[in-house]
């Protein structure tokens, strides 16, 4: 992880086609492990899908109604398609796992990039 000062240093570090979340307000911990002081009040400790697993916080209480969420279709970390940031909030919560937005567009398969070469 990487700690920065605030807010808008974390959204200027984006780079095109590869968004960052704010995992958790504090300090980056090295510990791998959700701890029940980690996060606020009315938000659950989720542990992210690449290999470090590290330790995020999620609101599952801030859901918006699947029809007011634009559509935005994208592939997540673990490889299963979005058509909305409400569907992968909604699946973080059901999953406990902090799924981020791998890449905008179709989920590509081995099946799909053969037939682009086509």
């Amino acid at each position: 992880g990487k700690t920065f000062v605030n807010q808008c240093h974390l959204s200027n570090s984006i780079i095109l086609n590869q968004p960052r979340q704010l995992a958790y307000r504090g300090p980056c911990r090295l510990n791998r492990q959700c701890k029940k002081k980690l996060c606020q009040q009315n938000e659950i400790c989720v542990q992210t899908q690449d290999k470090y697993h590290y330790p995020a916080c999620i609101n599952c209480q801030l859901e918006e109604p699947m029809q007011y969420c634009p559509f935005e279709l994208f592939c997540g970390d673990n490889k299963r398609q979005y058509i909305n940031r409400c569907q992968l909030h909604y699946e973080r919560c059901q999953t406990k796992t902090l799924i981020q937005i791998d890449y905008f567009g179709l989920c590509r398969t081995h099946d799909n990039e053969y037939d682009n070469k086509i």
